[in-house]
């Protein structure tokens, strides 16, 4: 009798046991209720704002001994900027500025958007000031983030213009000797361009001396 109870008692657990295993196996058809929540490995989407376009970079005009503005020398080439850049040959293509970047002004120099402005004015494109001078990350990130397929020239302070290029993904001793702009040379015109995916192109670089010619 006893053995036969026990026999009973295991056939019972055996039951129990495989019906427990058969809930654990059934699946609840909503998603969420069943699943690990993991978001998906989406690579980030490269900055768009260099992709086809090209960045002219200047000096700002000639400088004072005191002041924030520009002498009677650089305000005349400020003037001609307003001719100049609004249709820029460059290796063959013809360049149509569409924007306007100039650095930030301070309490000691207003030079670089005193430049543009009569460009600016001429064809109704504001000039931006989205950076101070030292920050030409903050530059070339502002620059990336903006829309695709531009033409864009920049006003900067010279001693700050090799490191901007080197911002911009290229290599400033390729247009600059030591990476540097010289103190004393208002008439260059660094051109960087990139292709459609953003890449900096040499090939399709180069700095211009304002009378149109590359500069050796």
């Amino acid at each position: 009798m006893l053995h036969k109870t026990i026999f009973l008692l295991s056939v019972t657990i055996a039951a129990l046991s495989g019906a427990a295993s058969a809930r654990a196996a059934e699946v609840d058809p909503r998603p969420s209720a069943n699943a690990i929540s993991v978001a998906p490995t989406v690579a980030a989407a490269p900055a768009s704002g260099l992709c086809g376009s090209t960045v002219l970079i200047v000096r700002h005009a000639e400088k004072p001994d005191e002041g924030v503005g520009l002498t009677p020398a650089g305000e005349a080439r400020a003037a001609a900027y307003a001719r100049y850049f609004q249709s820029f040959p460059f290796k063959g293509a013809m360049l149509h500025v569409d924007t306007l970047v100039a650095a930030a002004d301070t309490g000691h120099s207003e030079r670089p958007r005193l430049t543009l402005a009569p460009l600016s004015q001429a064809t109704a494109i504001p000039v931006q000031q989205p950076s101070a001078s030292e920050d030409v990350g903050g530059l070339a990130n502002w620059l990336r983030a903006g829309s695709a397929k531009r033409t864009i020239l920049v006003s900067w302070h010279h001693s700050k213009i090799g490191r901007l290029v080197g911002a911009l993904g290229a290599d400033p001793r390729q247009f600059l000797f030591l990476g540097r702009w010289p103190p004393s040379v208002y008439n260059w015109v660094v051109v960087l361009h990139f292709d459609a995916d953003g890449n900096f192109v040499p090939s399709s670089s180069g700095l211009v001396k304002e009378d149109g010619t590359l500069a050796s």
